[in-house]
């Protein structure tokens, strides 16, 4: 009997089993089993997600990966996307960029911002080197007394403030020049152009008393006048013949030596108009002193020049001019005082002409320096 209601409640809890469910149940069921079905597949596409957001993100314009999906910087630090609002960008085709570099576009752009002021400041610079060149001449122009490489010291020849054309000179043969120059103080001395033979040696030859350089005669060694011989040659080596006469003016030069010793020193020989000009601003005054005699006790003119206008003539160049307007034929002349180049009158040559392998007892020379030229050397 027992066995009997064992098996029937067996069969009846098979049945039960056995038997469809009402469709209200079966669709609560089969909700709850999507919604479950549903719930496990968004978490794992979650999950996806933040790692998607993990290895890549965005960074201004572009995209970067970090690997393991950490993050090595802050979003908010210098270069990284900004905190305010930012627009949505829609990802290109393109590789993504390596972290810390911009893309190809930013890249472009930011090139193409700098190359403008570096053309700028290019062009800047150029305008500044011009415009300090040129206030250096002024500069020099305006500095009256230069000490240049040969101990020499240099005074300002201003040009003058007015052109005058040579009808405006009437009758009166005043000398003009259109520029300003500088002028050596005193003619140059022994001691001076003693210095610059043993400076070049190695292209000058002494024979008989002569100094020469590639057959050109530079000096003429020797007594000037009796009893006062200035520069010797002695174990190959010229020298001062006592040291009373370093400071007199070198003398028995000829063109060729004086022009060599001006080209030495980046300097070069007046010319004749320069000469008088110089005379004439400077109204130096005709001065004779004794041969030899120190060059420093000449007076000063006004541009504080010594010697100018004395007894002692100086080499200089005269320039014809051509048929064609431009310069012609250079000759040497010999200039010395006394000279008025305000009573010159026309067609008259202050200057005498000479061969510039000549040498005479009683002419030297000096130099002078363009102001362009100052500033360059």
């Amino acid at each position: 009997m027992v066995k009997r209601h064992a098996f029937l409640y067996i069969a009846i809890l098979l049945f039960l089993l056995a038997a469809p469910l009402p469709a209200e149940t079966m669709m609560q069921g089969g909700h709850g089993h999507m919604h479950g079905s549903a719930g496990g597949q968004s978490a794992e596409q979650q999950e996806q997600g933040e790692a998607v957001q993990q290895t890549g993100h965005r960074h201004g314009e572009y995209y970067h990966s970090h690997e393991g999906g950490e993050l090595p910087h802050s979003h908010y630090e210098k270069g990284s996307v900004s905190q305010g609002p930012q627009t949505e960008a829609v990802p290109s085709d393109e590789p993504m960029e390596q972290a810390g570099q911009g893309s190809s576009s930013e890249r472009g752009t930011s090139e193409t911002a700098v190359k403008p002021a570096e053309s700028t400041s290019t062009k800047t610079e150029k305008e500044a080197g011009v415009d300090k060149s040129q206030k250096v001449v002024e500069r020099m122009a305006s500095q009256s007394v230069l000490e240049w490489r040969d101990d020499m010291i240099l005074h300002l020849v201003p040009a003058p403030a007015e052109a005058l054309s040579q009808r405006d000179r009437g009758k009166d043969m005043a000398p003009f020049v259109e520029h300003s120059f500088y002028m050596d103080e005193t003619p140059v001395t022994n001691h001076q152009y003693v210095e610059f033979l043993n400076k070049v040696l190695d292209k000058i030859e002494v024979y008989g008393g002569v100094v020469r350089n590639d057959g050109n005669i530079w000096l003429l060694l020797g007594e000037v006048k009796d009893g006062y011989e200035p520069i010797v040659y002695l174990d190959g080596r010229f020298q001062v013949n006592g040291v009373h006469h370093a400071a007199c003016a070198v003398l028995r030069v000829t063109a060729y030596g004086a022009e060599a010793y001006a080209q030495l020193y980046g300097k070069r020989l007046p010319t004749e108009t320069e000469w008088l000009y110089a005379v004439a601003v400077g109204e130096a005054e005709s001065e004779e002193l004794p041969i030899p005699s120190p060059v420093v006790l000449y007076a000063p003119d006004k541009d504080g020049i010594r010697g100018l206008n004395s007894n002692i003539g100086e080499w200089a160049v005269r320039v014809e001019e051509s048929s064609s307007g431009g310069n012609g034929q250079v000759e040497f002349v010999v200039l010395r005082g006394p000279v008025h180049p305000l009573q010159q009158t026309k067609g008259s040559d202050p200057g005498i002409r000479r061969y510039p392998w000549e040498g005479f007892a009683e002419v030297g020379f000096r130099t002078v320096l363009d102001v362009s030229d100052a500033v360059k050397q």
